[in-house]
């Protein structure tokens, strides 16, 4: 399960094709419009005893995010070893967002998950690059121009994941 937002289908398909201008000569696959999101809190394997807690008042907050302007700007990569394991662009978010993003993980560590132990960076993941796609493709992803694609968010949702042969399949738990 996963905390995640949303915005609408034109700016996830404007994203989606700055990204395939990248990924697709390398053999890259991008994550379809329609997945791509900005993760609050990834909470992993949840126990469904656990959704009163979590679709109940304490969370009813994140109803603020809707409306919320963010700027996606340039692409990067989260490293492992050395290797780049995911491709992104960067989103510059308001500092209520930050705000709300950091009352989330109070109100899950109150609700007995473990503080997340990763630094929060609003990012869009496009690739989990699951080999290296080498040295000119990370020099032409981290030199392009910035982009500068406005949107708003539109809500907030507790996503189920599945992972299946075809790849992940999100249920919409609760929407904010």
């Amino acid at each position: 399960m996963f905390f995640a937002v949303d915005f609408n289908e034109e700016v996830k398909r404007e994203l989606y094709g700055h990204a395939e201008k990248f990924a697709r000569p390398v053999g890259l696959r991008v994550t379809s419009p329609g997945h791509l999101h900005i993760t609050l809190r990834f909470l992993g394997d949840t126990d469904e005893t656990l959704l009163p807690f979590l679709t109940g008042e304490k969370t009813d907050f994140l109803s603020q995010l809707a409306g919320l302007k963010c700027r996606f700007t340039n692409f990067g990569f989260f490293y492992q070893n050395r290797l780049p394991t995911v491709f992104y662009v960067n989103c510059e978010v308001t500092p209520q967002f930050l705000d709300l993003s950091s009352r989330l993980e109070q109100e899950l560590t109150e609700m007995g998950f473990p503080k997340s132990d990763k630094r929060f960076v609003p990012h869009l993941t496009f690739s989990r690059l699951k080999r290296d796609p080498g040295k000119n493709f990370i020099t032409e992803v981290l030199s392009a121009a910035p982009l500068n694609i406005e949107a708003e968010i539109e809500k907030t949702v507790l996503f189920k994941s599945e992972l299946q042969r075809s790849g992940a399949v999100y249920s919409v738990i609760k929407q904010y």
